[in-house]
């Protein structure tokens, strides 16, 4: 789960705190691996998503992620150069971690070599119709946010055979705190511990992000911001661009 420039250890210890499996994701995962035995989790953070009832290997860049997996054997790799024989293992999972990959190409070729029959990816689809209130409102800097590191979803398929896409709208009570989880609950993103864990907050200076805060709370206490997001307030999802990829390796 590397940031491009913010290092192997970025995120915070706490991690797992707030980027929690979201039962409802984990099911389309667990049925989409059904018929694999082993599994390798590719930028595997603490272990979300991983199928409780295979041979998982978790491999990540970063001790701080892999210290907080919850067991299974933890191996500190990067995508582009897997440490797996080829087709040494029927499952390959990779969840919102593409984007922080430094070559996505070469990564999915290591993908495709370790892989046997199952290849699920969780990512989001660059040419979404992104209108996310956060960045509009309050964080204008991140309107801007270069998208270039987000393969296309036809680049990724092309790696497949068989390749699907589902959609995945976001839940109004997603519980994986990822960037947009907590669209429809903004006093969420006050909380420092969720912001350290999401790595968009930290391409913003300290103090934009405190005035920003310091904006949005002052929104939410005198109603302000439910007014200005009226649609979002009884909405029970909200479609981001978000997609569950499978296929089989090429």
């Amino acid at each position: 789960m590397t940031v491009p420039g913010l290092g192997a250890n970025a995120f915070d210890a706490g991690y797992a705190e707030t980027r929690r499996t979201d039962p409802r994701l984990r099911e389309i995962v667990d049925r989409l691996l059904g018929g694999t035995d082993s599994v390798v989790n590719v930028g595997c953070g603490s272990g979300s998503y991983e199928p409780p009832d295979k041979f998982v290997i978790g491999l990540d860049p970063s001790r701080t992620m892999l210290s907080q997996r919850g067991g299974g054997i933890s191996v500190r790799a990067v995508a582009e150069d897997l440490p797996l024989r080829s087709k040494s293992v029927s499952g390959v999972l990779a969840v919102h971690t593409l984007h922080h990959w430094k070559d996505w190409r070469l990564g999915l070729d290591e993908v495709c070599r370790v892989g046997v029959s199952r290849v699920v990816i969780i990512t989001q689809d660059p040419d979404c119709e992104y209108d996310f209130w956060l960045e509009r409102q309050y964080l204008p800097q991140l309107l801007d946010e270069d998208w270039s590191n987000f393969p296309a979803i036809g680049e990724i398929t092309e790696y497949l055979n068989d390749g699907s896409v589902r959609p995945f709208p976001l839940p109004w009570d997603f519980e994986d705190g990822i960037y947009e989880a907590f669209w429809r609950r903004p006093q969420q993103y006050l909380n420092p511990r969720v912001r350290r864990n999401i790595s968009a907050f930290a391409r913003i200076g300290d103090r934009d992000l405190a005035t920003a805060m310091q904006r949005l709370e002052n929104d939410i206490t005198t109603g302000r911001w439910s007014e200005q997001n009226a649609d979002l307030v009884t909405a029970p999802e909200k479609d981001y661009g978000y997609v569950v990829i499978s296929g089989t390796p090429r």
